[in-house]
């Protein structure tokens, strides 16, 4: 979009949005399965509200895979490492009317994991 374009939608107020970042410990579900994940992943976007545009999947070797699916609202990814039970995931949604626990909640019932660390970061874009 020309610059020209972009001052015609000027933000009236800071648009607030939170990006999560989640370490999930000891997971009970098969990280090496990318389908799987893709689908999983794709779900929660959808159960969350947001608009999945694509979808990028790697399978590394012997083990792992890295899924990212980009939204019309940003993105969601995890990257796996199966032969640690462990999964790296990040859901960052822009729009005030997502709520991107809503998404983390859905994988956490899937993945399953016995623990996890969740870091919340509060954006603005203004």
């Amino acid at each position: 979009m020309p610059k020209e374009e972009i001052k015609k939608y000027p933000l009236k107020e800071p648009l607030k949005v939170n990006q999560l970042l989640i370490d999930l410990y000891k997971c009970q579900s098969d990280l090496n399965n990318e389908t799987a994940i893709l689908t999983l992943i794709t779900e929660a976007a959808k159960k969350a509200g947001a608009h999945v545009l694509q979808a990028s999947v790697h399978r590394f070797s012997p083990l792992g895979c890295s899924v990212v699916v980009i939204l019309k609202e940003t993105h969601i990814s995890l990257h796996t490492w199966p032969e640690f039970n462990f999964a790296a995931l990040d859901i960052f949604l822009c729009g005030e009317s997502l709520d991107p626990y809503v998404a983390w909640e859905y994988i956490k019932a899937e993945l399953k994991p016995e623990s996890f660390e969740l870091k919340e970061l509060p954006r603005e874009i203004k």
